[in-house]
């Protein structure tokens, strides 16, 4: 049987709905479509004598490295959720020049700017070299969240932007 089969199709489908793709044992109804693609995807890179990973490699030395990363930081105590508006009213009013030793090339705070989008209290920093750091405090937890982004031409520059960006974030967050 080769993958691209109508019964391969089926059964990836009967098996999605009695066990869920994702092993829960429920029924994931996104999961169905994504393991379609992913199949026609493994069936056409066969094709061409290589499997997904080599496709993936590809497109990384083609296009760099994307490399994602996410800082968790908690407030605890009565004081948390102040100490976050403090941060982030800080981080408004002291827009950085530089950050992670990247030119900051342009911000945009959802709360105050029009982005065509709902309000909410994320500040976007989009620096050079096409890295950007998000911060987001949660709404309902005295926690903060960073998101990190970074391209490299290697992996290994890319994830060396991310520790950088990761140290950044972390006095960012002193209070």
């Amino acid at each position: 049987m080769q993958i691209g089969d109508t019964y391969e199709y089926k059964n990836v489908v009967t098996k999605e709905i009695t066990a869920g793709a994702l092993g829960s044992g429920g029924l994931d109804i996104f999961a169905t479509p994504f393991l379609i693609c992913w199949m026609e995807a493994a069936a056409y890179y066969a094709q061409k004598g290589m499997n997904l990973g080599d496709a993936i490699d590809s497109l990384y030395e083609t296009f760099g490295y994307y490399r994602n990363d996410l800082c968790s930081f908690t407030f605890e105590g009565v004081s948390g959720m102040q100490t976050m508006k403090n941060l982030m009213e800080r981080l408004r009013a002291e827009k950085p020049a530089e950050l992670a030793g990247r030119k900051v090339l342009s911000s945009v705070d959802y709360e105050n700017d029009d982005t065509g989008l709902p309000k909410a209290q994320v500040l976007e920093y989009r620096l050079e070299g096409k890295a950007k750091l998000i911060v987001r405090p949660s709404g309902t937890e005295p926690k903060i969240k960073v998101y990190l982004s970074a391209v490299g031409k290697t992996r290994e520059e890319a994830d060396s932007v991310i520790e950088t960006m990761k140290r950044t974030a972390n006095e960012l967050m002193k209070a």
